[in-house]
């Protein structure tokens, strides 16, 4: 068993902090984080992932609204959204937000 304590990122020095990444020798890989971003800025216009990798963000503090095939929709503290991360909505902050993200899939089908 592994206790640590959930640490949120300082916008000043990048917007994620990785609390956790497990892999085992069958590909299985999990990895656990932290986010954090001010009101209007945008999450993860930068980042390129696989299609079957998933990712499930719990907004902690704040509101973001998604942007995806379904429409436009806005999560709260408290909420949750989860999606393939190869079809990772656009997602913009409506209010200074904190959120945590939990990412699992294949191994050998992440991009590193």
């Amino acid at each position: 068993m592994h206790i640590a304590p959930l640490e949120l990122p300082d916008v000043n020095d990048g917007h994620f902090v990785q609390q956790f990444c497990f892999s085992d020798p069958s590909a299985n890989l999990l990895a656990i984080g932290t986010g954090k971003f001010s009101a209007g800025e945008r999450i993860g216009e930068r980042q390129c992932w696989c299609q079957s990798a998933r990712e499930t963000l719990f907004v902690l503090k704040g509101a973001i609204e998604i942007s995806g095939e379904a429409g436009k929709v806005s999560i709260y503290a408290g909420q949750t959204a989860s999606y393939l991360l190869g079809r990772r909505p656009m997602m913009v902050c409506v209010e200074d937000a904190e959120y945590l993200y939990v990412v699992f899939g294949r191994k050998a089908e992440v991009a590193e």
